[in-house]
């Protein structure tokens, strides 16, 4: 069992290496640099200069004339294989594994962790920043999913085929089919315009717990209308098996089958999509920051595509890459405790 864990969590690494891989072959096939979005005025030999300070100009893999020009001046071995590496890739690798996701290429004199880590509160708190704000956003959202969604799938079951049944059915197809800017619009239309509740201009998310519901609600209503409909197909699946009907048999009352034999059997599909679900909620925040002024990662991602920043670029998608794995990695260590029959199964 523990070995089983130990293997899945070391599986991550190849994970992260294949997203960076992936990563990176797309940003340097998109036509364009960091040094020519917005950069009309700059000339090309300062550009060449920028270029070869961060390493651009090396080639993205194996840099074959290193290896020449190592070879011709007669040096050692190790050395000239040294020079195979010295590729834009092999470089952030290095970085990567000291911990260091290198150079800004758009804020200049900045390290990527500096950007991140950076506080946003007025009040200068360290842990408010950049990463702490998508996680708190994502998280919130999770929530009111799990709380508005599984409830909803419950009773939909229960009452099925009622006017109930069909009350909750209409909701979460309809809300499940509305785009998340969409809703986003509407909400700040009724809650900002009319009614004057929030100031998406000037909010500041740090003053408590309200300035997140609103963004974290639009966030999270699909996944709430998915999980409601996912519940009830595996609610009514479970009520008709037989250790329901022996249950209902032996005098138990309807409340007792539901919270007690029913619920958490027919946790373990929903715990399937909750796990990547809280992933991307957690990483899919990107219209939702850029909507609701929130000073997120999404955010920063969605600018640094346009800066063509690359090594922002790249660090956020190896942190939604390791949101992502820890997120399936938790479904499994959740399958254990729902189900002891999976649990003794994992070797």
């Amino acid at each position: 069992m523990g070995a089983y864990y130990i293997r899945r969590l070391f599986f991550i690494i190849p994970t992260l290496f294949a997203s960076a891989l992936i990563t990176f072959v797309i940003m340097h096939a998109t036509p364009g640099g960091p040094f020519d979005a917005g950069n009309d005025k700059i000339t090309e030999r300062a550009k060449a200069r920028l270029m070869a300070a961060y390493g651009l100009d090396k080639p993205l893999f194996f840099n074959t004339q290193a290896v020449q020009d190592a070879y011709a001046e007669n040096k050692p071995f190790y050395e000239v294989g040294a020079a195979f590496f010295d590729a834009q890739f092999e470089l952030w690798l290095v970085n990567f594994v000291q911990g260091k996701f290198g150079p800004s290429f758009r804020f200049i004199g900045r390290n990527v962790e500096d950007i991140l880590l950076e506080p946003t509160s007025l009040d200068g708190v360290f842990w408010q920043n950049r990463l702490m704000a998508t996680i708190i956003l994502g998280l919130v959202a999770t929530i009111i999913a799990v709380i508005v969604g599984f409830p909803l799938g419950v009773i939909a079951a229960v009452k099925q085929n009622s006017w109930v049944d069909n009350l909750c059915l209409f909701f979460a197809t309809f809300f499940y089919g509305i785009p998340n800017i969409v809703l986003g619009i509407f909400l700040i239309i009724i809650f900002a315009s009319w009614l004057g509740w929030v100031n998406v201009v000037e909010m500041n998310y740090w003053e408590g717990w309200r300035p997140w519901v609103l963004p974290a609600f639009v966030l999270a209503i699909p996944t709430a209308a998915f999980l409601a409909r996912l519940t009830r197909s595996s609610v009514l699946e479970v009520l008709r098996m037989d250790f329901v009907r022996t249950a209902r048999a032996k005098g138990l009352s309807e409340n007792v089958v539901i919270a007690k034999h029913v619920v958490r059997n027919a946790l373990i599909p929903v715990v399937t999509f909750l796990g990547p679900a809280l992933a991307t909620l957690i990483t899919g925040s990107f219209v939702i920051e850029t909507q609701f002024g929130v000073t997120g990662i999404g955010r920063l991602f969605v600018e640094s595509v346009g800066r063509r920043d690359y090594s922002v670029i790249m660090a956020l998608t190896l942190i939604y890459a390791f949101f992502i794995a820890i997120a399936n990695l938790g479904v499994d260590l959740a399958y254990g405790f729902l189900d002891p029959r999976i649990r003794f199964s994992k070797k």
